[in-house]
Formats: C-alpha cells, sequence, structure tokens
C-alpha cells in the first residue's frame, strides 16, 4: 500500500492530526516516525518544510502568507484545531496518578474543578481583568456598538463611515454612536483587517493592546489578542502609522505617540513587555501593481541595477546596494513566478552576492563582478 503521505502538500501536512500533534507536542515516538519518514521520502523535504512554516504563519497571523495555502476558513478551523490539541494535552500534563480505591472520589472532585477553571479560563480569556480593551470600552459613552465573533468564521460588517471590517474569531471590536461625526476611532480585542475609506479631515484609528494604528484610508491587518505577547499590523495598500500608547492616566484622546511609518508589504511587531518594535518585510510580499501594468521580469544581460530597480518599483521596497560595485554585473534569468525572497536569492546567486532584509529593507552584500 502507497503511504498516504506521500502526495501530501503543504495545505495537506498542516490538517493532518500526526503532523499537528508532533509540530505541537512532540514525542520520541513521533520524532523517530517523522524522521524516518522524511529519510525515506527526501522529495517531500520541501512540502514538509512549507508546512512547517505555514503552521507557524496560522499561529502568528501572518495573513498574506496564510491565504497563499488557507482560505480563511480553513485558518479559523485549523486555529481552533490548534487551540483543541493544546488544551487536550495541557489537560494530559496535569493527570496525577490516584489509589485505585479513592479513584471515583478523586474523579469528581477534578471534573468539577476542572470545569469550574475552565469557566473561569474562558471567562477571563474573554475579559481580562484591567486589560487595555476594557480600558478603552470604559472611555465610552452608554451608546456604543460593540460586535463580537464567537464563531468559527470570519464577520464580515461595515462602521457607519463605509469602512469594512472582517472580524477573526475570538474577537471583538467597539466604537463610540458617535462615529464618525468628531473622530473615527475603534477598540479591537483580537484580529481584524480593516479597509478604511478615505476621509483626510478625520484619520482612522484603532486602538489595540498599547498599540495605536493611525490611517486615513488603506487596507490592513491588525493582530491584538489579549493574552499574547505581540501585537502586530501588516499593510496591504497605502500607508500606516503606528504609535505605542501611554495609557497610565487612560487618556484616550490624547495618546503619547511614538510612531513607526509602514508602506505595502510592511509589517510591525511591538513586543509589549518591552515595548520595542521590529519592522520586516510581510512572508509573502505581493506585487503592488496591477496585472496589466505588472512589469515583465523576464532579463536578458541586464545589468544588476535595473533589474534591481525593476523589483522596487513592483514590490514597494527598497533594496540597498553598493552601485558602483555591483556596476558591472549583469543578469539574465526568467523571475516571472517566483516570489521576491526567491527573486533575490537568485539575482544573489547568480552574481556572487549575499542579502539580508533589515528594518524592511533588502540589503545586498557584493564584492563586485568580474
Amino acid at each position: 500500500m502507497q503511504n498516504p503521505y506521500v502526495n501530501f502538500t503543504a495545505a495537506d501536512f498542516v490538517v493532518d492530526d500526526a503532523f499537528l500533534q508532533h509540530q505541537l507536542h512532540p514525542t520520541p515516538e513521533s520524532t523517530q516516525f517523522w524522521g524516518e519518514w522524511l529519510a525515506q521520502f527526501p522529495e517531500k523535504q520541501a512540502d514538509w518544510q512549507r508546512a512547517v512554516k505555514l503552521l507557524e504563519a496560522v499561529q502568528s497571523g501572518l495573513n498574506d502568507y496564510i491565504r497563499t495555502y488557507l482560505s480563511p476558513e480553513a485558518e479559523a478551523n485549523l486555529l481552533r484545531r490548534i487551540q483543541d490539541t493544546n488544551a487536550h494535552f495541557d489537560q494530559r500534563a496535569n493527570i496525577l496518578p490516584l489509589p485505585s480505591r479513592q479513584w471515583i472520589r478523586y474523579a469528581a472532585a477534578a471534573c468539577f474543578v476542572l470545569a469550574a477553571g475552565i469557566l473561569f479560563w474562558v471567562y477571563r480569556e474573554k475579559n481580562p481583568p484591567n486589560s487595555p480593551y476594557q480600558m478603552y470600552v470604559s472611555t465610552l459613552t452608554d451608546t456604543r456598538t460593540e460586535k463580537i465573533n464567537e464563531q468559527s468564521q470570519p464577520l464580515l460588517f461595515q462602521l457607519p463611515d463605509g469602512s469594512s471590517v472582517t472580524l477573526f474569531p475570538n474577537s471583538r471590536l467597539s466604537y463610540d454612536d458617535r462615529f464618525g461625526q468628531e473622530n473615527r476611532s475603534v477598540f479591537l480585542s483580537g484580529k481584524a483587517f480593516f479597509d478604511v475609506v478615505k476621509q483626510p479631515q478625520k484619520p482612522f484609528f484603532v486602538y489595540a493592546n498599547e498599540l495605536i494604528t493611525k490611517v486615513l484610508g488603506t487596507r490592513f491587518t491588525v493582530q491584538a489578542y489579549p493574552n499574547d505577547k505581540r501585537v502586530k499590523v501588516q499593510v496591504k495598500t497605502g500607508k500606516v502609522s503606528v504609535f505605542t500608547h501611554n495609557d497610565s492616566q487612560n487618556q484616550v484622546e490624547n495618546p503619547v505617540l511614538e510612531g513607526v511609518v509602514l508602506t505595502p508589504n510592511q509589517e510591525i511587531t511591538l513586543h509589549r513587555q518591552e515595548l520595542r518594535f521590529s519592522k520586516g518585510l510581510i512572508a509573502q510580499p505581493e506585487i503592488l501593481m496591477p496585472p496589466t501594468q505588472s512589469p515583465s521580469f523576464e532579463f536578458e544581460e541586464a545589468p544588476v541595477a535595473q533589474v534591481f530597480a525593476v523589483i522596487e518599483k513592483a514590490y514597494g521596497v527598497n533594496i540597498v546596494y553598493d552601485e558602483e560595485l555591483l556596476e558591472p554585473c549583469t543578469i539574465t534569468a526568467s523571475l516571472t513566478e517566483e516570489s521576491l525572497a526567491e527573486k533575490i536569492r537568485l539575482i544573489c546567486q547568480g552574481i556572487g552576492a549575499k542579502s539580508e532584509t533589515i528594518d524592511a529593507q533588502i540589503i545586498i552584500y557584493s564584492k563586485g563582478c568580474k
């Protein structure tokens, strides 16, 4: 019988029970099984690694990379399975052997304590004490609107100004019923994708944990679950300003701002404990031009500076290199189907260079071409 995993893609691996349990809670047995399997089928190594990266992307909320393989519905289902798998192993870890004559009495007590603990945990997950979301919402008037998504599917709705919000599972968003009259501020706990209508006189603000995102009109994702150690913002179109929020006096209307600007294909992560930013490119940058205006990535003895210029314009990225040093370098390559990362890798391979991404910029290191 043919091994069932031989025909698996990354999307198949990531929803397989054995793969999922091994990645989340590896055992000596599972490590041995998958190690032997990969040794037997080395051609599946690439699909396996893509599945590992995809699972990490789902856990980290790297929406653009996830969407290459999974629909929003499949992502929501996978998140639920991850939570169920973690909960199952957490419960198993807490089980202790008991004397057989006392088993029933202790089991009943344990069930009661477990049930009470689960109810308390669920309550705290949805309403963590003194969470930024609760403090934000407390500043609103009694006439406010709150959208809560407790389903397994993303929830799409419109705000009064016409902007749309896709609210992911286990997330909530609140706004004052006067939204759009004096300002456009929303308060998020969880993950949401925003498609904001442009109103230059009324910037749009998203308050999420210790982060404030300010836009005029753009499309972007904010992930800020209450117990996560990081808050992430990813920009799809337009320009976004991201700030930390000093909320010691709970002054939502007058935050202390220290910001970073993001453009398409960029993301920023706020490390909540240190209130420290790290900026970079999203996992799978997309070409920003419409298909009819997309440049050609077919190069015949093209100067490498010209190749980099085409890539910069297509993806909206900044490539830093020594122009004088690379002036003699030329490239002949077909890079139409490759991702941005693969394009850069192949170019560097062709001219004997190396690359590194720092602060959302691609840095090229080279000794030049002979």
